[in-house]
């Protein structure tokens, strides 16, 4: 295992290694690391009984080109972006690839003007818009655009807070970025933000919202109509979290609402008409308890009154965690994430049929 631990930081500098075909006699593709692949104990993976998952199934789609962790995607001109990441040691990229679900293909556009991870993206009136972030671990307090027309980033004005791991999205001319945390690594002891800051297109600023209830790091965000959601997350001593809020942007109030079906962090989140989608997710906590789980579930919450609560959706075909999600062409859309515990990213994609 050392001699195979050598090697792949050997290739990974760009090391010519003794023999055309060393990682093939080994039993291994070329790319191979051993943070690539995985695969969990039985204990390691959290799919509750019950409720059952729903009928249907995940179909499996071409891999993300190279594998990465903690990216985050938007749909625009029906094009998916995969904006940044961490690669498969673990360095933030500054990497952007299209995905489009027409042929199946994906694409490389020009690169960020800055590497990021654990970032939030959203699309406004047929731009990208991207709020770092971390890099390297480091909370870093960026904002950039990027046009498809002219294939061009822009630096916009910078949020006030430095942070990563936040959730948000766009709420009319708005877009609101709440929670995170100042630093992402090591996880234990992390004290996280319960901060919503807002920016507004119109006027070009930052201002300071209400702070959210619970502060926490690594959640998932979405807006549906006047509404902001953000769900799971991390907190200096908690790796899976299972609170759900509700920020009404018309009332400026935040409201506690039912607890998710199961605690994870670094999960998907997207808006499908008026339900939020919770995607997998997980208990990266592998070195502190040595188990931690990920999770496979997929859940539907109704946003609409008197129809709130959670109902199950089909199971992904593995768990994992820090994925990318989208909604493009009437399916959900995974790209890469970790397979288990703790640091082991892939190029995995799928996709699901939503009703």
């Amino acid at each position: 295992m050392l001699l195979l631990f050598a090697l792949v930081g050997l290739k990974a500098a760009g090391v010519d290694l003794p023999g055309p075909r060393i990682f093939e006699k080994l039993g291994l593709s070329e790319g191979f690391t051993p943070l690539q692949y995985c695969s969990p104990k039985p204990s390691q993976i959290r799919d509750p009984a019950s409720p059952k998952p729903a009928s249907g199934s995940w179909r499996r789609e071409p891999n993300l080109p190279v594998p990465a962790a903690e990216q985050v995607a938007a749909v625009i001109g029906g094009l998916v972006y995969v904006v940044g990441g961490q690669d498969y040691l673990g360095r933030t990229t500054r990497r952007v690839f299209t995905f489009d679900p027409a042929t199946r293909r994906y694409a490389r556009v020009p690169d960020m003007p800055t590497r990021a991870d654990h970032t939030v993206v959203v699309a406004y009136r047929g731009d990208l818009y991207v709020v770092a972030g971390y890099l390297n671990s480091d909370p870093i307090a960026w904002f950039l655009r990027y046009s498809p027309r002219t294939r061009k980033w822009t630096v916009m004005p910078k949020p006030p807070l430095a942070r990563g791991g936040a959730g948000g999205g766009l709420i009319g001319d708005r877009l609101y970025v709440a929670g995170g945390a100042p630093r992402s690594d090591p996880n234990f002891g992390v004290t996280p933000y319960r901060t919503l800051e807002i920016y507004d297109f119109k006027t070009g600023r930052w201002s300071r919202g209400p702070d959210m209830p619970t502060a926490r790091h690594h959640v998932g965000g979405v807006t549906v109509g006047d509404k902001l959601y953000i769900a799971g997350g991390r907190s200096g001593h908690q790796q899976a979290m299972n609170d759900f809020e509700e920020y009404d942007a018309r009332t400026n109030r935040w409201t506690k609402l039912a607890p998710l079906p199961v605690g994870v962090s670094a999960m998907g989140l997207v808006r499908h008409g008026s339900d939020v989608i919770m995607s997998t997710g997980g208990d990266d906590d592998p070195f502190r308890t040595g188990e931690g789980f990920v999770s496979p579930q997929t859940w539907a919450y109704d946003t609409r009154a008197g129809h709130r609560g959670w109902r199950r959706l089909p199971d992904l075909p593995r768990g994992q965690h820090a994925a990318a999600y989208a909604l493009a062409d009437g399916r959900l859309w995974s790209f890469a994430g970790i397979d288990c515990p703790g640091f082991h990213p892939t190029g995995n994609a799928y996709s699901l049929t939503l009703r």
